[in-house]
């Protein structure tokens, strides 16, 4: 069970956004730059070793998306920007990295859900205050790894 949900999660945080940058890249014509594969497999190896590192229950779940949900998906996403190619305004760029965890958070929040309603039982949330946690701890944990990623040579980070 829960090999099937770290599964579900890997595919939606990692699988999905590399494939929708490289089919961008290359219906543009454009040239794949690999070091964008850097940042996915930094958020990767961060969110796989945050399942066996952090501890269980509530301050457990809260670490684990702010680092998981939040930092990981400003990883993944630095490294669709530099598979793209793109250049944005910082202000364009933030809003990006908080709408991509916004979107992943969402997701995995009804992966939950569904996880839930097929099992029929709740092995993810205790309450409804439990996924307003976890959003804002995305939300969190996004902008934090967005302000550290600003501290990165502009030339290492596009």
């Amino acid at each position: 069970m829960f090999l099937l949900f770290i599964l579900s999660q890997l595919l939606v945080l990692f699988l999905v956004p590399t494939l929708a940058a490289r089919e961008a890249v290359c219906r543009k014509g454009g040239v794949l730059n690999s070091q964008g594969y850097s940042w996915v497999y930094l958020a990767l190896v961060l969110t796989l070793a945050m399942y066996f590192v952090v501890p269980s229950g509530e301050l457990g779940n809260r670490i684990l998306h702010f680092v998981g949900g939040g930092v990981s998906c400003a990883l993944i996403t630095q490294g669709f920007l530099q598979l793209s190619g793109l250049r944005l305004r910082w202000i364009d760029e933030f809003l990006l990295f908080v709408a991509v965890a916004c979107v992943l958070g969402v997701t995995n929040e009804l992966v939950e859900l569904l996880m839930g309603i097929l099992l029929e039982r709740n092995y993810f949330t205790k309450t409804i205050l439990d996924t307003q946690y976890d959003l804002l701890m995305n939300t969190a944990g996004v902008t934090v790894g967005w302000l550290l990623l600003r501290l990165v040579p502009a030339r290492l980070r596009v």
